[in-house]
């Protein structure tokens, strides 16, 4: 019996010609620099690239503009955080207008004062952070007070050893995103228990299970009517619910003595249940600093997808 000879097929990269492009960065710099240098018509610059016209749109639409004098930058409160772009993102120099090609998982720092992308950069290790924090002069490290990340244990490590003096906050949204986490496992969980299946329209607390990750405090009366419906069907869940509310009022602490008095109600609403899910949300919480710094609240402005139900 005769064996059938597989074979593999490989493509060449080339720094022109990453893998999976289909346009060359070279070509990409020319259309970037086309669009951006004087107003012209997509359409035309399309017509003369031989390129679609969405295809030059898209490169548009996903193409960054760095601050290239990072160095020279005062920063005071610095935002890191990993993002990963739907699509591949490309990176344009305004002073040299060279268009670099960037792959979906990066590492976004921000100045939060004002909002400006400092650096974009590949990866999303602790080791980059600290690489990419070592290469700014001593001054610029010095004069850094706050940082605002997620709860990535790497690059608090990493701040800790390139900025000893700056104070690490963890970025609000995640704070949230954490609590609305475990409410949305428990409303799976609970599911499963009641009717050993998955959530079907038919059920409320699947079919307006959005209200449960919304901030209670700004809903309409008829969404907290719809709310009070499902919580009234599930106590477990209603716990979890609360749970995550004294979750959300923690970032609002503007000084020390709000915060303890949040994070006293928050224990002892965690004490009183006997939730799976409550050590990890209660815990991860506990190791991040909330300041009170409005720079922190801000967080990251890169845009973050929405966590899914």
């Amino acid at each position: 019996m005769s064996r059938c000879a597989f074979r593999r097929s490989f493509t060449e990269e080339t720094e022109q010609l990453p893998a999976r492009a289909r346009v060359t960065t070279r070509l990409a710099e020319q259309v970037i620099s086309a669009c951006r240098a004087e107003p012209r018509a997509v359409s035309r610059v399309a017509h003369e690239a031989h390129l679609a016209w969405p295809t030059v749109m898209r490169m548009l639409t996903t193409t960054l503009g760095l601050d290239t004098g990072v160095d020279r930058r005062h920063v005071r409160h610095l935002g890191i955080d990993e993002h990963r772009f739907r699509t591949v993102r490309y990176l344009r120099d305004p002073d040299t207008h060279a268009v670099t090609r960037v792959e979906p998982w990066s590492i976004v720092f921000t100045d939060l004062d004002d909002g400006a992308i400092l650096d974009v950069v590949d990866g999303r290790r602790g080791a980059t952070v600290k690489k990419w924090l070592a290469a700014r002069p001593r001054w610029w490290r010095k004069r850094v007070r706050l940082v605002a990340l997620d709860m990535s244990s790497e690059f608090r490590s990493a701040v800790r050893k390139a900025l000893p003096r700056a104070r690490v906050s963890v970025d609000h949204w995640h704070v949230v995103r954490l609590a609305n986490e475990m409410v949305t496992k428990v409303r799976r969980r609970r599911v499963w228990e009641l009717h050993e299946r998955r959530g079907r329209a038919t059920d409320t607390p699947w079919k307006y299970r959005k209200l449960l990750t919304c901030a209670g405090d700004k809903l309409s009366v008829r969404q907290r009517d719809k709310l009070q419906q499902i919580l009234a069907e599930d106590v477990e869940l209603a716990v979890a619910w609360g749970i995550k509310e004294h979750v959300r009022q923690l970032p609002v602490a503007r000084d020390n003595a709000t915060f303890q008095r949040a994070w006293a109600r928050l224990e002892s609403a965690v004490r009183a249940t006997r939730l799976a899910n409550r050590s990890r949300c209660s815990g991860r919480c506990a190791r991040g600093d909330v300041s009170s710094s409005r720079s922190a609240a801000r967080g990251s402005r890169t845009q973050r997808p929405r966590p899914r139900t």
